[in-house]
């Protein structure tokens, strides 16, 4: 499980502190809005160039600063038999019931994405960069905003407000002789849909339930024509729109403590024509509640009813 951070980005830091720096007394005109090359040549010397800084901006410049106020909560939890990790999110992404001696919280992660490649976090706490603006009074402003992050520790550190870890939740061995018996034969069948064999297809399946969670993009030696599908112990949700401009979005629900759950995983196909016989050797990817992985081999037999 990996740690979930949530902090000011290096940048907005490094250009909030030179905003701030801009706006004192000392450095009235620190901002520079570009810089221009000039070059000199004579018979005595060989050409050289400079750069020379401009600042047009004049004493008077008028800082607008903002402070916006977030909350956000940190705990830690067993995430092996001794190990523990950290969980810190903002209070907008993550959302705690907190009562005298136990708590649990609900982390909502959201994701954009403008084609299959790209995978963008979504900030919700997105803080607008120092920038310079006129206003109606035709002076020149600079606007800055601060984000301040008033942190609830909830079970370390001095302020914590209790000594209770979320315990680690050991999950059963996984039957490997079960998995195989389940997966060990796929008979593909003939269906038939309102009558019209235009609309015929062959389709089989084999499922097994488990407390671990199967991945659905990594088996290795299944044919294109067998897919899979697994649940998963973090809850997905998400859309996507094809208007003005092609963009999908998902949120991902992560529940803590978490509990171990019943969980589907199941490997299907849907044909338009009949298979032949087949016998695939291939490897199953899964993990427990806390992202432990493992693999396990599988051979299954794909064949026609008769």
């Amino acid at each position: 499980m990996s740690k979930k951070h949530f902090a000011i980005p290096f940048f907005a830091i490094f250009i909030a502190t030179y905003a701030i720096t801009a706006c004192s007394d000392e450095n009235p005109n620190i901002f520079p809005s570009d810089f221009s090359e000039t070059s000199s040549s004579s018979n005595e010397e060989n050409s050289s160039s400079s750069t020379k800084l401009q600042d047009p901006y004049p004493d008077s410049l008028i800082c607008d600063t903002t402070y916006v106020d977030k909350k956000a909560y940190s705990f830690i939890y067993y995430s092996g038999p001794k190990k523990i990790d950290t969980v810190t999110a903002s209070a907008t992404d993550m959302s705690c019931n907190i009562d005298e001696n136990t708590f649990s919280c609900k982390l909502e992660e959201r994701y954009r994405s403008t084609d299959s490649t790209t995978n963008e976090r979504i900030d919700k706490d997105y803080i607008t960069p120092p920038k310079i603006v006129i206003e109606a009074d035709s002076l020149k402003h600079l606007k800055i905003n601060i984000k301040r992050v008033d942190t609830t520790y909830i079970n370390y550190g001095k302020q914590r407000l209790m000594d209770y870890i979320m315990p680690y939740i050991e999950t059963p061995k996984l039957n490997v002789d079960e998995l195989r018996a389940a997966m060990d034969t796929v008979t593909v069948e003939y269906h038939l849909l309102q009558y019209n064999e235009i609309n015929s297809y062959y389709a089989g399946n084999a499922k097994y339930m488990s407390p671990y969670e199967f991945e659905e993009w990594t088996a290795n030696g299944l044919p294109d024509w067998v897919h899979i599908d697994a649940d998963s112990y973090t809850n997905w949700r998400g859309y996507c729109l094809d208007d003005l401009e092609y963009y999908c979005e998902d949120t991902y629900t992560t529940y803590y403590p978490s509990t171990l759950k019943e969980l589907k995983f199941q490997i299907y196909l849907m044909v338009s024509k009949p298979i032949s016989d087949t016998t695939v050797t291939w490897t199953a990817y899964y993990k427990d509640l806390y992202e432990a992985r493992d693999s396990v081999e599988i051979t299954t037999h794909f064949m026609m009813k008769q």
